[in-house]
């Protein structure tokens, strides 16, 4: 077993997959990146009460 587990060792680096996350060059439009902003206004809702709602951002790469 000990065989084997050193040949899986020494082979796995030459036969991993590239991580796409990984890639240096970028398209336009490729990637996006999404966060939510709390934004410090509070907005009135049906009922009458108000909240702090959150808001979606979602920026492309260029």
């Amino acid at each position: 077993i000990t065989w084997f587990r050193d040949n899986v060792r020494r082979l796995r680096p030459e036969h991993r997959r590239p991580d796409p996350a990984d890639r240096l060059v970028w398209a336009a439009g490729d990637a996006a990146q999404c966060d939510l902003w709390f934004p410090p206004k509070r907005i009135p809702l049906e009922n009458g009460a108000t909240a702090l709602l959150p808001v979606l951002v979602m920026v492309a790469a260029h």
